[in-house]
């Protein structure tokens, strides 16, 4: 893919012709549940089925086509230039995946981020091409997901607070950086305490008290959330079951 890009983008330069295509960086939204849910061969038959979609849909327009790895694509449209024209054929890898896939008689919706650099605008090298557009896929994906986004630079400078807050949350639990907070669930008719929901919250030694709503995203993409899910389990069944020990045996907790 990048040697076939390469030669694309120097046959295009050497006619003088620019700008002279578009990358686009696509990532399937949520796919991790996929293999969590249905197991790793599952995540194989929809990868196969969303690869086929995409092909066909490069296959109409002689873009070139490349799984880089995981559940992330890539597409080289040369001569694709006009950002009207772009939109309407992001639109159109959208579309693509509108109908369910299926596994074992299963229908299953997915949906997917697309990430946009155009040449020569976003990069010459077929490298800082790839890396602008995955940054603005991040980008689209942050946003909620089944979208996209065109490279801007300003999303630099976002891209790399998020690693870092990715990589601090990776030593999080081991640091003991996350505690929980019980937010008490009341009986509206006795007025009686009778269970509580189990809140997760960050307090960085740094940055302070980070909320749920920046770093759960962040966990959620790196597939943190597992090991984060599974500490807030084991911590809320120790505060249950110290409760109960009190002698508040009726009292649930509920985890998100």
């Amino acid at each position: 893919f990048c040697a076939r890009v390469t030669e694309c983008i120097a046959e295009c330069e050497s006619l003088g012709k620019t700008p002279c295509g578009t990358l686009l960086y696509i990532d399937l939204d949520r796919f991790l549940r996929i293999n969590s849910s249905f197991g790793y061969e599952a995540g194989n038959e929809i990868l196969r089925q969303a690869a086929a979609r995409l092909k066909e849909c490069a296959a109409e327009s002689g873009a070139i086509l490349a799984r880089f790895g995981g559940d992330e694509f890539g597409i080289f449209y040369p001569g694709l230039t006009d950002r009207i024209a772009v939109q309407n054929f992001a639109e159109w890898l959208k579309q693509a995946f509108e109908a369910p896939f299926v596994h074992a008689g299963i229908e299953l919706y997915l949906t997917c981020s697309i990430g946009v650099a155009l040449v020569p605008e976003d990069g010459r090298q077929v490298y800082d091409l790839l890396m602008n557009a995955e940054t603005a896929m991040a980008n689209a994906k942050r946003g909620g997901g089944n979208g996209y986004r065109f490279y801007v630079r300003e999303m630099n400078a976002t891209s790399a607070e998020r690693i870092a807050m990715e990589s601090e949350l990776r030593h999080a639990i081991e640091r003991n950086e996350l505690f929980l907070q019980y937010q008490p669930c009341i009986d509206a008719v006795g007025l009686n305490t009778v269970g509580a929901e189990a809140l997760v919250r960050w307090r960085h030694p740094e940055r302070g008290l980070i909320p749920p709503d920046r770093f759960i995203p962040i966990a959620d993409e790196s597939g943190l959330i597992v090991d984060i899910g599974e500490w807030v389990l084991r911590q809320s069944c120790r505060q249950a079951k110290a409760w109960h020990d009190q002698g508040f045996t009726d009292l649930s907790i509920s985890v998100n």
